[in-house]
């Protein structure tokens, strides 16, 4: 059973993601590398994907080649995938004036396949990443990590620079909260950005003096202008295929950031359309995060029965199987998550990945997987986790290192360390696996 996902080295992804938001991504990739080539596991909201290192391998030395014929490659390839990215927002408007109807969610989803045919390509770099970069470049990490760095301020960062603004002039809290709605956003729960808590959030900056706040912008905005200069003065350094190849992950960086914005305005109303479905149907929205839409489409009264995604949400494996995109659970789940977690379990006393963020520290061990696991993470700890999210970033400024199980170096993780200055190792497959609460870890950034 399942021969034909034996044999293969896979690349693990994971975090805080439930189906019903994960599914267009996920028949997307299916698509671009084969449906045996990808394996999405679930337990509750915990979730490792799984594909296929080759096929990322395959994809990522395709696109620097074409990146080193003609430097405008991947602004073509954004420019591509912006078509879907707006096409999908005014499908979203649609969704708003058609009250969330069946037709107008189907539609929104079909365009999201689309959208993410064409932002895949952000992926490969996770896995493949630095070893192209170590092929093509002498240079440190901090080096490397500026030259990549986006040329603008990140949307998270951007949201947190204008509250500071807000708290500093007593601006319109509306208008904060129609241009960050969806900011806190994410795979698991779509909930939106409240007025409530923007006001509350600006009650706790307004504790600060005006000097201290003016401080805090004036340092975030010349961070930016500082990384600005240094990119240049490496720049000076690169031949003509290194800049090539450093005007690709730059941009790359910049349109993962816009990708996620995209994609946290469209889940919003994902789940708005599944808290409609929970009044309609009295079926809690935590079950109803794992309907699989495409069997919802053609039978909706089947795919809402609640053992089943009862069953789902314990433990389920999703794939793209006999031409159409399915879910497992109870033994056949068992079966081929044993296949494909096999390379991943170990015992292993030493966990390595690439440097995010240089530094040498010590600390104890906090594993968070999910937000119900926030509470338990202390200032100073070591923040362990699959990958980080924008509803990461109270913990990371606590943290005293981070550690994740994936991520390259256009990633959250490496981002935000670099803006904090936080150690940080990303891209380790298998940190969460090895390390436990409690544990008192070195976490080596300077080499990785």
């Amino acid at each position: 059973m399942f021969e034909e996902f034996k044999n293969k080295k896979w690349y693990r992804q994971g975090g805080l993601v439930v189906p019903f938001f994960e599914n267009p991504a996920m028949l997307a990739i299916a698509g671009i590398i084969g449906p045996t080539n990808y394996v999405g596991i679930y337990r509750a909201e915990k979730n490792h994907g799984y594909f296929n290192k080759q096929e990322f391998k395959e994809g990522a030395y395709a696109h620097i080649k074409a990146q080193l014929k003609d430097i405008k490659h991947i602004d073509e390839l954004y420019l591509n995938w912006k078509k879907y990215a707006l096409k999908a927002l005014e499908l979203v408007d649609v969704s708003i004036k058609d009250n969330y109807s069946k037709d107008s969610i189907t539609r929104l989803i079909m365009s999201l396949e689309d959208f993410w045919r064409t932002a895949w390509v952000i992926e490969f770099y996770d896995a493949y990443g630095e070893q192209i970069t170590n092929e093509n470049f002498d240079l440190s990490s901090d080096e490397i990590a500026v030259l990549f760095s986006p040329t603008f301020i990140p949307k998270m960062q951007e949201e947190y620079l204008e509250l500071l603004k807000l708290a500093l002039e007593d601006g319109d809290i509306e208008n904060h909260y129609k241009e960050f709605y969806f900011i806190k956003a994410s795979w698991a729960d779509a909930s939106e950005y409240s007025v409530d808590e923007i006001k509350e959030k600006l009650n706790e900056l307004k504790k600060k003096s005006r000097d201290d706040i003016k401080a805090e912008i004036h340092k975030i905005e010349e961070h930016y202008s500082e990384i600005n200069k240094e990119k240049l003065s490496i720049g000076e350094k690169l031949n003509d295929d290194q800049e090539k190849i450093a005007y690709f992950f730059e941009k790359l960086t910049e349109w993962r950031d816009e990708r996620k914005v995209y994609v946290q305005k469209c889940n919003c109303h994902l789940q708005k359309f599944l808290l409609k479905l929970e009044k309609e149907h009295n079926i809690p929205l935590k079950y109803l995060k794992f309907v699989n839409y495409y069997q919802f489409q053609i039978n909706p009264e089947k795919e809402l029965d609640l053992e089943l995604l009862k069953k789902r949400h314990e433990f389920c494996v999703d794939l793209s199987l006999c031409d159409h995109w399915t879910y497992l659970h109870g033994d056949e789940a068992k079966a081929l998550a044993e296949i494909v977690e096999k390379e991943f379990s170990s015992d292993a006393k030493e966990v390595k990945g690439m440097c995010a963020c240089r530094g040498h520290v010590t600390g104890k061990v906090c594993v968070v997987m999910n937000t119900k696991e926030f509470s338990d993470f202390k200032e100073g700890n070591v923040l362990v986790t699959a990958c980080t999210r924008p509803e990461f970033a109270p913990l990371m400024k606590k943290a005293i290192a981070i550690v994740t199980d994936e991520g390259g170096i256009t990633s959250h993780a490496a981002i935000v360390s670099r803006e904090l200055a936080i150690p940080c190792v990303i891209g380790t497959q298998k940190a969460t696996s090895i390390f436990k609460n409690g544990m008192t870890v070195e976490v080596d950034a300077d080499n990785g």
